[in-house]
């Protein structure tokens, strides 16, 4: 089982993404992981689907490239099980002999895009380009989702009302009245304090 790794050649620069490569073809991964290093990608590429997962498990990806026909697992169940893994993960389906169903089967458990093969260059990287922008508005809109959920949980607990009265089951024009019963509360004391 072969694996290859490539970081971009100008070092100066930050990556384009990181990109985890799956495919059987030994001399195929060597260069696609090569020529997409030389395109400003950081590439890890395995022959193995199943030391594809455990690479996914130990290191931080933004897109899966894999192959469709490899032994031991297809590349649909390759991100079948790479999303359990990394339920945000990209991935991009490659294959010599596509048809609609496969297409249709890869973008059905979450596959981005559907490259065939061979390779073209000038078709390749804005398929990977398009994924990776929107991987990572995927991973943009789950954080701001995520932020947004504590800022609720937070806005709960700051609006709870006089011995736990949770103000958001009250109706508005009350719940508005009694926090700003709260603020004239809060603020008189302050008053008193500053001008006494």
């Amino acid at each position: 089982m072969a694996r290859h790794e490539s970081s971009p050649r100008d070092a100066g620069s930050a990556p384009h993404g990181r990109l985890l490569i799956v495919d059987d073809e030994v001399a195929q991964l060597r260069a696609l992981c090569e020529t997409l290093s030389f395109e400003g990608y950081v590439t890890e590429g395995f022959s193995s689907p199943l030391l594809a997962l455990a690479g996914l498990k130990a290191g931080q990806h933004d897109l899966l490239l894999t192959d469709l026909m490899m032994p031991h697992m297809d590349g649909i169940e390759l991100v079948v099980a790479a999303r359990q893994i990394d339920p945000e993960l990209g991935a991009v389906i490659m294959t010599g002999n596509g048809t609609i169903d496969t297409a249709v089967q890869a973008m059905q458990v979450g596959a981005l895009d559907y490259i065939l093969k061979p390779f073209r260059l000038n078709v390749m990287l804005p398929v990977i380009a398009r994924a990776l922008d929107l991987q990572r508005l995927r991973r943009e809109n789950a954080m701001l989702l995520a932020q947004e959920r504590r800022h609720a949980v937070d806005l709960a607990a700051a609006y709870q009302g006089p011995r736990g009265l949770f103000l958001f089951g009250i109706p508005r024009s009350a719940r508005a009245s009694a926090v700003r019963e709260r603020f004239r509360a809060a603020t008189a004391g302050r008053v008193q304090r500053s001008t006494g």
